[in-house]
């Protein structure tokens, strides 16, 4: 029997804490993969996501000026270490000290830089949870230590792995995509720098890096980004104050046009996701450069300089 990838949460108060444990924990009281103490779930174990599981999870720190760290801090900590019984790691170090990988799982993009470097630095394959940092400088240099060290780090929006997102990518090139979905403000990040990060990831899953200008407007029915791309290509994103689970858009190619349309939630949604991030730990390969996933920081913080000055802004 292979050994399970050992994984371990840092940071409870995001919903996909819970969320990826269930999953990747998932499994009958005689299945090869379930451990002594391990969790018992009523959702059926996942093929794709054989041979693995979270075998520890480290709280951390609330953020006390950001309600959706603050709020949920308490719940999701407890959904984690006392209804799914997975062992409380004492620090960051000590949850290094047990795991394989690391699944970065607090939900303020401000802590992710300090729990990135500490798990590179100890060669731990890492996945950030959605949003790498609020600005490219302050985490460039670590990625660049993972780039040297040849550890794997992966920063994506689950919807960038959404079946109803990638069935619709035909095999010719992208020339354009219009894109929208939920963007609510949650004080105290820039309004694009939460919700819009699922956009803006969208938008490079399907250009890729090189977006070079961002445009932003906001009024009282949406915000909008005009985004364009070194080559001319332009991606546009329109996001809404109210919450939806709904996101979507048309992908544009050179004689044609898709519509897709991604509904978040289900219990199978965070797979493909987890399945990308388990390829990655055992490769040791990440599925998405590293100019990508800092090209989806520039973006979102040019978004929220144009919309504070009301100017194009060059990425």
């Amino acid at each position: 029997m292979t050994t399970p990838l050992r994984l371990g949460l840092a940071g409870l108060d995001s919903s996909h804490a819970p969320a990826f444990a269930r999953l990747l924990n998932a499994a009958a009281e005689d299945s090869p993969h379930r451990e002594p103490g391990g969790v018992q779930s009523a959702q059926p174990p996942h093929p794709a996501l054989a041979g693995a599981r979270v075998v520890a999870a480290w709280p951390g720190t609330p953020s006390a000026d950001f309600a959706m760290s603050r709020d949920r801090f308490d719940d999701v900590s407890s959904q984690v270490l006392d209804d799914l019984t997975i062992p409380r790691a004492g620090s960051m170090e000590d949850l290094l000290a047990h795991v394989d990988a690391v699944l970065i799982t607090a939900v303020d993009p401000r802590q992710h830089v300090e729990l990135l470097a500490a798990a590179v630095a100890t060669g731990r394959p890492t996945y950030v949870d959605t949003r790498l940092a609020l600005s490219a400088p302050e985490v460039e240099p670590v990625l660049a230590e993972a780039d040297a060290a040849g550890v794997p780090v992966l920063c994506a929006s689950p919807k960038r792995y959404a079946r109803p997102f990638t069935e619709v990518r035909g095999p010719g090139a992208v020339v354009g995509a219009d894109l929208w979905g939920p963007m609510p403000a949650q004080p105290p990040l820039p309004l694009p720098a939460w919700y819009g990060v699922h956009l803006a990831d969208l938008a490079h899953a399907v250009l890729g890096p090189g977006c070079v200008s961002v445009t932003a407007r906001s009024g009282p029915g949406a915000t909008v980004l005009v985004c364009q791309w070194e080559d001319g290509r332009i991606a546009t994103v329109r996001g809404s104050p109210t919450w939806t689970p709904r996101t979507g858009g048309t992908l544009h190619y050179r004689e044609s046009a898709t519509p897709f349309q991604i509904t978040a939630g289900g219990s199978d949604f965070y797979v493909p996701l987890l399945t990308e991030i388990l390829t990655m730990c055992r490769t040791g390969r990440a599925p998405i450069a590293t100019s990508e996933m800092l090209g989806v920081v520039r973006l979102l913080a040019a978004a929220a300089e144009s919309l504070q000055t009301g100017a194009e802004v060059r990425v």
